[in-house]
Parts: structure tokens; C-alpha cells; sequence
């Protein structure tokens, strides 16, 4: 298997880190064909990653090579980056696809930005075989984690936690205004969340004045050109940035007239946008109290243990699902066989599983959480000798695989 990935996140890379490689996003990646090279190129405001099939053992000279055009080959320590071949790369892949590898924990954002970045590869031309076979299992087990587990139910965004964050800083916001600045899903999901908690009045603003618009007509807020917000900063005591701009769009000299005329009331600013949209230089203003992503991890945390039994269920879903995968890989003469072992496998453990349950009614929802998780480990593990078994028989005369047949009852 030559499943290889390299990456970032908020766990190791700092936002100054990040926000480099995001300036730099690209749909698939440059110099992967979709036949000796595949590649899917994942880019989030708290990840970065990239994702190989590699017949010629070329990705390590291509990702370097894309790291110099970039100018980023030099400046990006090698601790920054996480790396994982084989098999690991499919369990990484599930575990952050199911939200279990996110800064918010169970968060379901993560699942429609990896399927558009495969997407945007496939447009590229830089998917084949390989990884269509890994994302499309990727987006099956992200489906089933959320349908078999309550960890969605849960779940926080990046935008709930941001109005959360202002709401632990400020109190109640009923009568405080709130400028929010861009209008992507981000924004939206920032207005729906501000929305619910009464906020006084919300400024909204963005390149494209229609879509502020919009926000504002739905939201019963105003609207602004991008051109001519900074003049709307003084009315604002929450500002929440969220653009997707290249560059930083405002600067402490943006933020000096608005403090002066707001006579020492403070602003607080919420910056989730990578690149960054606020330069950290504003840090320094008096009366400017400047947060960003890494500064809500503590906001965060507060929330695991809701979501930690449910995280284990998840857990237990992708250990099952990573063997289930690793079994198909490379095996499509053996399909059919591996198909029906994994069938009688799964049947047997649904079937004996309700049956004890059923024996066994004064058992609490926990305890089953946690009988049910071993059974999967124990039937994926019971299921690997004899998949293991067929595998190595596939070049061989074919009695073995002939036995095995018989023993799971196909002809």
C-alpha cells in the first residue's frame, strides 16, 4: 500500500504557521498526474493536508519542490509536520472526516470541506483509483459516525464557540452591537448563533455588498460596502472577522479613530479567518481586546467530557471501519469471499449482541456503549485470519481459498 500524507494542524502548528499554507491553498496538487501520483489537498482554517498514492515513491520531491515555489521551504520547521503511510492514513483520514481530530470535537463542518477538496481534486485531475477508493470509504464512515453515535448531537462549531467566547467576556449581549465581517457559511453560522442570544444589533459586511445584504434582510441587521466599514468600527463592541481574504484587511491605524470616538469603551474582536484578517499588531491598543482561533481551545475543552463517551463509540466505529478497509485494499479477486466473511462476521455480532442485551435489560446505556465497542474490535479481530488467509492464497493453486469457501458456506 503506498498511501502516503503529510500535514498540519492546530495541535502542533501554530496559527502564524498555518495561515501560510492556507494563502497558499490549491485543488488537487501541483505535479500529481491521477496515475502514478494521486493527490487530494485538504485546506481549513485549523488544517492542513495532503494525501498521496505514490506508485514511484515521488511525493516527498513534489511537496518540497511545491515548498520552495511558495517560499515556505526555508521558514516551516520539520516538527510542524505529522506524517503517516499505509493503513495509518486511512485511520487519519476517518478520525478527522468523523470530527474526532478537530479543535472542536464531534464538529460537522469538517465532513462538507473534505468532500469539496475531493471534489476539487477529481476536477484537477489528480484522483485515481486509489484515493477515490479511500475518500468515498472516508465519507461512508463519517456518515456512519454520525448516524450511530450522538457525537454530532454534541457537537459546537468554530462560530458557536466564538459568540460562546464573547459571551463568557462580555456577559449578556442583548445590548451590545456586533459588526461581522464576510459572509460565507462561517459568517452565517456567527449571525444565526449571535441571533439566537438577542444580540442588539448586527453590521454586516463583505466584497460583494449583496451578499451583506442578504445577511442583513435576513437577520434584521444592516448593511455596509467593504469599501467604507472601518468607518462603521466605532459602533461596533463585538467585531467577528471571518473572510476568506489573502491578505490582512485591517491594521491598529483602522482601529485608533473608532477607540477614540467610542470615549474608552472596549471592543472585543474575533478573529477565525485563516490568513488571519486582523494584524496582531492590534494586540497592543488599549481598549482592543484581539482573540483568534488559537485563543478559543480553552473554550473548547470545556465541552469534552459531554462528548467523550460518545467519542468513544466513534472510536470503536473507525478501528472496525480501518479494518474493513485495509482488508479491501488489493483485493478485488478475492472480493466476493472477503465480502461474505465480513457479512457472516457482521451478522453474527448484531444477532449475539441483541440477544445478550435482551438478557441482560438492567445494563445502563453506558455499559452497552462499551460492550458493543469490544464486539466490533473482536469481530474485526476474529475476521482478519482468515481474510489474511485468502489474501496470501490469491497466487497460490487456490485449495486453500477453496476450503475457506466452503467453510463460510459459497460455492
Amino acid at each position: 500500500m503506498s498511501l502516503k500524507m503529510i500535514g498540519m494542524n492546530h495541535k502542533i502548528a501554530s496559527v502564524e504557521i498555518r495561515e501560510k499554507f492556507n494563502a497558499n491553498c490549491c485543488s488537487g496538487f501541483p505535479g500529481a498526474d491521477g496515475m502514478e501520483l494521486e493527490a487530494v489537498s485538504i485546506f481549513t482554517c485549523n488544517r492542513f493536508e495532503l494525501y498521496f498514492f505514490d506508485k514511484l515513491d515521488k511525493s516527498g520531491e513534489v511537496f518540497h519542490r511545491w515548498l520552495r515555489k511558495i517560499g515556505l521551504f526555508e521558514d516551516i520547521p520539520y516538527s510542524a509536520f505529522y506524517r503517516k503511510t499505509g493503513i495509518e492514513v486511512a485511520k487519519h483520514l476517518f478520525r478527522v472526516i468523523s470530527g474526532l481530530d478537530s479543535m472542536v470535537l464531534g464538529e460537522n463542518q469538517i465532513m462538507n470541506q473534505v468532500k469539496t477538496s475531493y471534489q476539487a481534486a477529481i476536477n484537477a485531475g489528480t484522483v485515481g483509483k486509489q484515493l477515490h477508493s479511500l475518500f468515498r470509504k472516508a465519507l461512508e464512515v463519517g456518515k456512519a459516525v454520525r448516524r450511530e453515535t450522538d457525537l454530532s448531537k454534541y457537537s459546537v462549531s468554530v462560530a458557536s464557540t466564538a459568540v460562546e467566547f464573547a459571551g463568557d467576556k462580555l456577559g449578556n449581549l442583548k445590548k451590545l452591537n456586533a459588526m461581522i465581517i464576510g459572509a460565507g457559511e462561517m459568517a452565517f453560522q456567527v449571525a444565526r448563533q449571535l441571533n439566537s442570544r438577542g444580540i442588539g444589533t448586527m453590521i454586516f459586511t463583505n466584497r460583494t455588498f449583496e451578499r451583506a445584504s442578504e445577511f442583513a434582510e435576513k437577520f434584521g441587521g444592516t448593511a455596509v460596502p467593504f469599501s467604507d466599514f472601518q468607518k462603521k468600527l466605532s459602533e461596533a463592541d463585538i467585531i467577528i472577522s471571518s473572510t476568506g481574504a489573502p491578505n490582512t484587511i485591517l491594521f491598529p491605524s483602522d482601529f485608533e479613530t473608532a477607540l477614540l470616538n467610542r470615549q474608552n469603551r472596549p471592543v472585543l474582536a474575533i478573529d477565525i479567518a485563516i490568513p488571519r484578517d486582523i494584524s496582531p499588531d492590534c494586540r497592543n491598543l488599549k481598549n482592543l481586546f484581539l482573540y483568534d482561533l488559537d485563543d478559543l481551545k480553552t473554550a473548547v475543552d470545556r465541552h469534552f467530557s459531554h462528548r467523550k463517551i460518545e467519542a468513544e463509540k466513534a472510536e470503536s466505529i473507525i478501528s472496525y471501519e480501518t479494518e474493513t478497509y485495509r482488508f479491501n485494499v488489493d483485493s478485488f479477486a478475492s472480493g466476493p469471499l472477503i465480502g461474505l466473511i465480513k457479512e457472516r462476521a457482521e451478522a453474527l455480532r448484531k444477532r449475539e449482541l441483541d440477544r445478550f442485551i435482551n438478557e441482560n435489560r438492567e445494563l445502563n446505556s453506558e455499559a452497552i456503549s462499551k460492550i458493543e465497542a469490544f464486539s466490533r474490535v473482536l469481530m474485526a479481530k476474529w475476521a482478519h485470519e482468515p481474510i489474511s488467509a485468502i489474501k496470501e492464497t490469491d497466487n497460490e493453486n487456490g485449495n486453500s481459498k477453496e476450503i475457506i469457501s466452503k467453510f463460510f458456506g459459497q460455492e
